[in-house]
C-alpha cells in the first residue's frame, strides 16, 4: 500500500510522545473533531495545502484527512476507540513500526523525502 503525505503526518501526528499536550493526553488524540482541528492548525502554521480544508459545522474539515484516517485504521497503523464520542484515535505498534527508520523496509513511512 502506497501512503502518501498526509498519511505521514497523520502519524507523526499520533506517534509524538507528549501526554500534557492540550488534547492528545496518553499519546492519543480525543476523537476525529479534536485531529481536525490539531491538523488544520498544524497545517495553517506549516503552509501546506494538502488538506483542502473547508468550513464545517464543528470547525474545518478536510475529505483528504478524514480518507487518509479510513485507510490508516484499515491497514492497522491506527487505532480507534470511539472516535466521534469520548474515545481516543492514536498510533498502533504496526504505525510505530512504519516510522521508525531501523524496523520497516522501501515502501514504508519512514522513507520520506
Amino acid at each position: 500500500m502506497a501512503y502518501g503525505l498526509v498519511d505521514q503526518y497523520v502519524l507523526a501526528l499520533l506517534g509524538m510522545k507528549h501526554a500534557d499536550a492540550e488534547g492528545m493526553p496518553d499519546d492519543s488524540v480525543k476523537g476525529k473533531t479534536w485531529l481536525q482541528k490539531i491538523m488544520y492548525i498544524a497545517s495553517k502554521s506549516c503552509g501546506d495545502g494538502q488538506f483542502g480544508f473547508v468550513q464545517h459545522k464543528y470547525g474545518m474539515y478536510s475529505q483528504v484527512l478524514e480518507d487518509s484516517l479510513s485507510k490508516c485504521t484499515a491497514d492497522g497503523l491506527i487505532c480507534s476507540h470511539m472516535p466521534d464520542g469520548d474515545g481516543a484515535i492514536h498510533i498502533a505498534a504496526k504505525g510505530r513500526r512504519n516510522m521508525d527508520p531501523d524496523q520497516c523496509d522501501n515502501t514504508m513511512l519512514c522513507h520520506m523525502q
